[in-house]
């Protein structure tokens, strides 16, 4: 059974950082900053290529000094780039499929079709072998195998007049389960009916759900509709042991023990 372990403020656990930028890297460093380095770099050079392929202005002064020197620039720009690592990127498309990007060269390797349509969420195992993907209407989870490159499941809460919502998910490390942020919403005659927000148990062997866990009381004073922000804000993580589960909003951090 899942329960509360304790909770934090986020501003006090989280303070803004100050950061240090040195030039041609951007905060944060990683990934993200590789990519958005490489893409500055190589857009440049497109615009500059492009500037200097233009008709000028015949016997302009300055203009050759000034096409040598922005050369040069252009050079050395590309020479101090951050270069790329060895990973993959995951891109998700309106093509119903995800793209898997060389992190070095930037270029499409692979495309994985997708079943359920648009991938609006991607999240990658902790051995990096499988993709749990959610769709763009919230209801549908699907299980990608990223060796073969194919779906091998794909799950959806929603049966009749009742759909489920699926606002976030997140799997545990040993890949035996994943807790889903769900609302549900039933049409009636003359209106639909939402139920409160609640994390769902999902077994990923048995195909169930296994356990329902009420909307975390903050514990904090506020009042219930004070407690967290939309569901589709609140953000969950799984501690590197799966002992523990992070339930998070912009305000606060609960903390519950998996």
């Amino acid at each position: 059974m899942i329960a509360v372990d304790r909770v934090f403020a986020a501003d006090r656990v989280f303070p803004r950082p100050r950061v240090s930028r040195p030039p041609g890297m951007l905060a944060g460093g990683g990934l993200a900053a590789r990519v958005a380095v490489l893409m500055r770099v190589a857009l440049a050079g497109l615009l500059l290529a492009g500037l200097l392929l233009s008709p000028g202005v015949a016997g302009a002064p300055g203009v050759a000094s000034a096409q040598n020197a922005q050369s040069a620039q252009n050079a050395q720009s590309a020479q101090n780039a951050q270069s790329g690592g060895n990973g993959v990127i995951y891109m998700a498309g309106y093509d119903h499929a995800i793209h898997v990007v060389d992190e070095n060269t930037l270029e499409v390797v692979n495309r994985i079709p997708t079943t359920v349509g648009i991938p609006i969420d991607m999240e990658l195992s902790v051995d990096q072998q499988r993709m749990y993907v959610r769709d763009a209407e919230f209801e549908e989870v699907e299980i990608i195998d990223l060796v073969e490159g194919r779906t091998i499941d794909s799950f959806t809460l929603s049966r009749g007049r009742s759909r489920v919502r699926i606002w976030g998910i997140e799997v545990d490390p040993a890949q035996e389960y994943m807790i889903l942020n769900t609302m549900r919403y039933t049409k009636l005659m003359d209106r639909w009916e939402i139920d409160s927000a609640a994390l769902l148990k999902y077994d990923l062997a048995e195909k169930e759900v296994v356990d329902t866990i009420p909307w975390p009381d903050s514990g904090d004073g506020r009042s219930r509709g004070e407690q967290w922000e939309w569901p589709g804000s609140v953000r969950l993580m799984f501690s590197p042991d799966g002992g523990l589960l992070y339930f998070f909003d912009r305000r606060a951090i609960l903390i519950l023990d998996a």
